[in-house]
């Protein structure tokens, strides 16, 4: 067998697929640093809980807003918990988890496919999704989407499956659903949503008394009751008050970013055209972040609807569910269209697998051979990266911060974002931040003839008035940024 020949067998197009999927989400994970917001907190949350054994509620070290952390549902922190205490606790560590799923994502977009419609189209289909930077973006980062991508692609793989070949595999579909609920809360729902859209669409009314399929439902709700029942058990209303109306029914009226600071601030609403406007919010996203492939999966949606393709209406359905799902939700952002992305690679798997010749198909499979052998030199033999490294200062100033400042003490930030400080510092320098917001109160805290840290940019620095230069002195300067503590033995000698 020549090399042609065998790079058509399934199992090495099964292999490309592995290649492409592995190096892109593992290589180099530990190049760049953590970012804030997400990344950095979530490692911050997710370290807490090996700290102090609690793995009922989360925690946000050092953030007084969030001490009792219910913004997410657990299943993430859990597993990133378990993940450093197996490779320690690093930023390489901190995105194994999402790296993981996304990987993991890619090959549940290979079988889809597969069993949707054929070989080729699964191979295809799952390229695309390795072809999709925005999803490797989030993907590689320490962020919960690529876990709610995962599950919510299994319920679906699973629910095709019990409609194909054995109907206990609804109740797996039901498993699924649950852990994507315990993944990202009630983005879940489009999962059983699309689902029985689907049913009553095709008049499939009998499997509503499949024992399976009632038992997948069932598991599905017992899942996350299994986390929510301890949480009214152990902590009273908190869970109501700070997950269910602060983080879910806030998040669906359209809430500030003011509220990530502040929890009790009030909810943004919008109004007249603003709020016509933002029903619109995805089309800009979907024909941009996730382009060519967005129009190439239309295209799809569209051959399975004029060939009356069963098979490509479950995934229409999956696609237009969470579309519309976070359509109305009233705060928006670009990734929350990846839960429905395998389902569009896919119908574009499809759409292209009918264009393509069997020359052009083979052709295919040997170009991705390439690619992916490339794809591996430049990871491992390049100095080529893989990601943004937009604060990498704090891998060196975090280790300062935490041996010269007090346990119990908070860091003053002047001039920078507070959001960004409370998750770098307390992910970097297991310290808090108390936010500087101008000269009068930088002035205030040095006056009270306590020893303060502050952390500030150089150009900042350089601006300061004479005055308050002089009782400030610098520690440690790396970047953009300057580490300073007060010079509290020479206030005498520089009068404001």
């Amino acid at each position: 067998m020549n090399v042609k020949d065998f790079l058509l067998r399934p199992s090495a197009k099964m292999f490309i697929v592995g290649i492409f999927a592995f190096v892109g989400m593992f290589a180099k994970l530990g190049n760049a640093d953590l970012q804030p917001l997400g990344s950095a907190a979530h490692a911050s949350i997710s370290r807490e809980i090996n700290r102090t054994g609690d793995w009922l509620t989360l925690h946000w070290p050092h953030s007084e807003a969030y001490a009792d952390f219910y913004q997410h549902p657990p299943l993430f922190f859990w597993l990133q918990a378990a993940t450093f205490k197996v490779f320690g606790t690093t930023d390489a560590a901190a995105k194994y988890v999402s790296s993981f799923f996304g990987f993991a994502a890619i090959i549940l977009t290979y079988l889809l496919g597969r069993i949707l419609f054929s070989e080729n189209a699964g191979f295809v289909s799952s390229m695309l999704m390795s072809l999709t930077p925005y999803f490797f973006k989030h993907s590689r980062k320490c962020e919960l989407e690529s876990t709610l991508v995962f599950f919510m692609a299994a319920a679906f793989l699973f629910f095709i499956l019990a409609q194909k070949k054995d109907s206990r595999f609804y109740a797996l579909a039901g498993i699924a659903t649950g852990l994507s609920f315990l993944s990202k809360g009630p983005p879940a729902g489009a999962v059983y949503g699309a689902i029985f859209i689907y049913l009553a669409v095709t008049k499939k009314w009998d499997v509503f008394v499949n024992k399976w399929f009632l038992s997948g439902i069932v598991l599905s709700v017992a899942i996350p009751a299994a986390w929510i029942i301890p949480q009214f058990i152990y902590k009273g209303d908190t869970f109501w008050r700070k997950y269910v109306l602060e983080q879910i029914w806030w998040s669906l009226s359209g809430r500030p970013a003011e509220m990530l600071a502040s929890p009790m601030a009030a909810t943004r609403r919008l109004y007249g055209w603003q709020k016509f406007a933002s029903y619109f919010y995805f089309f800009g996203a979907f024909f941009t972040y996730y382009m060519p492939w967005s129009v190439v999966g239309i295209f799809g949606a569209a051959r399975a609807l004029k060939e009356k393709r069963n098979e490509g209406l479950i995934l229409i359905l999956w696609s237009a569910v969470v579309w519309v799902g976070f359509t109305m939700a009233g705060f928006k952002d670009d990734y929350y269209l990846l839960p429905m992305w395998p389902s569009c690679c896919v119908l574009a798997g499809y759409f292209l697998d009918g264009k393509l010749s069997e020359i052009a198909k083979r052709r295919t499979v040997f170009g991705a051979a390439a690619l992916a052998a490339l794809l591996v030199g430049a990871a491992y033999l390049t100095p080529l990266e893989f990601d943004k490294k937009r604060n990498p200062e704090f891998l060196s100033l975090g280790p300062v911060i935490a041996r010269t400042v007090p346990e119990n003490q908070r860091v003053l930030t002047y001039g920078l974002f507070y959001l960004d400080m409370t998750a770098l510092l307390p992910w970097y320098a297991d310290r808090g931040a108390t936010e500087l917001k101008s000269l009068e109160e930088l002035r205030r805290e040095l006056s009270e003839g306590k020893k303060k840290f502050i952390l500030m940019k150089k150009n900042e620095f350089d601006i300061l008035p004479s005055g308050i230069k002089g009782r400030i002195r610098p520690i440690y300067k790396q970047g953009a940024y300057v580490f300073l503590a007060s010079n509290t033995n020479r206030w005498h000698l520089n009068p404001w």
